[in-house]
């Protein structure tokens, strides 16, 4: 083969490597509805982050993954500042360190989820977790947490 076409071809496969990597959806206004998608926390940010009164998002059979990180890249998905999520069956884990949340809302939002499977690994850390005048519904899910002061809903 030729050391260019050889070159070209490596390059064109680095580059979709590289689309591979984790990426994580953050929604800051306006309405997203997806399905059969993964994101991963990143830089301090949760998986999936939905915030502000004009954000809205729903998901169907999404894949989030919080991770051992600080701040809310321990969170599979997030939702504060009044925005609202609506999660169907979806799997989520919140990162193995302190307070890692499979799902949390905060700050008066809206937060429905119908079936999927949520987990924690972290100590005191929570499979589904409303604060700060939050509300919403949980059905059909399944919770699991495996370490100390960590709570299911």
């Amino acid at each position: 083969m030729h050391p260019k076409l050889t070159l070209l071809i490596l390059c064109a496969l680095s580059a979709s490597a590289l689309n591979a990597l984790a990426e994580n959806k953050v929604v800051t206004t306006g309405t997203v509805t997806e399905a059969d998608q993964t994101y991963e926390a990143v830089s301090g940010t949760a998986a999936l982050y939905v915030t502000g009164s004009e954000s809205s998002y729903s998901g169907t059979n999404l894949t989030l993954s919080g991770i051992a990180e600080l701040n809310n890249g321990r969170n599979g998905a997030l939702v504060a500042n009044q925005g609202r999520l609506d999660l169907h069956d979806t799997t989520s884990s919140g990162g193995a360190v302190p307070y890692g949340y499979a799902a949390y809302a905060t700050g008066s939002s809206v937060m429905t989820i119908s079936g999927g499977t949520f987990t924690t690994t972290g100590t005191y850390g929570n499979g589904v977790y409303y604060s700060g005048s939050s509300t919403g519904r949980v059905e059909n899910v399944s919770i699991s947490t495996t370490e100390l002061a960590a709570y299911g809903l």
